[in-house]
């Protein structure tokens, strides 16, 4: 479940970094307002609510990281081999 997680996270805020232009800020500030609702999670529910209501965010992720794929054909937002092949063509 963790790996899951771990991996559709890794997709999400790669889109993030890569459609913010390489902003480092803005993708640290979308890491931290994962960890504090995470973390706001667990304060304000018991352990075994917790438990089932991670496999709802894990799915949750997962179906937003797998459209984000198809929406970027994996690009993920990369702009980096477009620019090449405009300053080219110019």
């Amino acid at each position: 479940m963790f790996v899951v997680l771990a991996l559709a996270l890794t997709v999400v805020l790669t889109w993030v970094f890569n459609y913010t232009k390489g902003s480092v800020l803005l993708a640290i500030l979308a890491h931290g307002s994962l960890n504090i609702s995470a973390v706001a999670m667990y304060d304000l529910f018991p352990a075994p609510s917790v438990i089932e209501g991670i496999t709802n965010v894990v799915v949750g992720f997962g179906v937003a990281a797998v459209v984000l794929v198809g929406l970027t054909r994996g690009g993920l937002g990369y702009r980096h081999n477009r620019q090449k092949e405009d300053r080219g063509s110019a």
